[in-house]
């Protein structure tokens, strides 16, 4: 360790010059550095998963998150909030199907003197 503290202070402009070239070196690399976020770049594009997404994505104009809506006369009847649940247990099922949120699968958070109390919406 006295060994290094020693070259680094009897020659302190080399120690600078030889970070400064280092810095430049891999800054010219770092600049070229490129990151993607679109997931089929890490699959072949023969893997079922890519196939399926493709096939969404034209479908639907895009893979990652898909809405549907529900057009009722009166959305908190017994009937209705039935027929949501129904349809949002079904689409549970569905093979790549992460994560399905509606009325009958979300819990109303409230704030209490004790912290947080979680129940369900409907």
């Amino acid at each position: 360790m006295k060994k290094l503290a020693n070259i680094t202070t009897n020659y302190p402009r080399t120690i600078i010059v030889i970070t400064l070239i280092l810095t430049v070196f891999f800054g010219y690399f770092a600049a070229r550095v490129t990151m993607t976020t679109n997931i089929k770049e890490f699959f072949p594009q023969d893997d079922p998963r890519v196939m399926t997404y493709d096939r969404v994505e034209a479908e639907f104009g895009g893979a990652e998150y898909i809405m549907l809506a529900l057009e009722a006369e009166d959305l908190f009847t017994p009937e209705t909030i039935r027929n949501i649940d129904l349809i949002t247990r079904d689409l549970e099922q569905i093979e790549g199907v992460a994560n399905v949120r509606s009325l009958t699968s979300v819990d109303e958070i409230k704030g209490t003197e004790w912290g947080l109390e979680l129940s369900p919406l409907v």
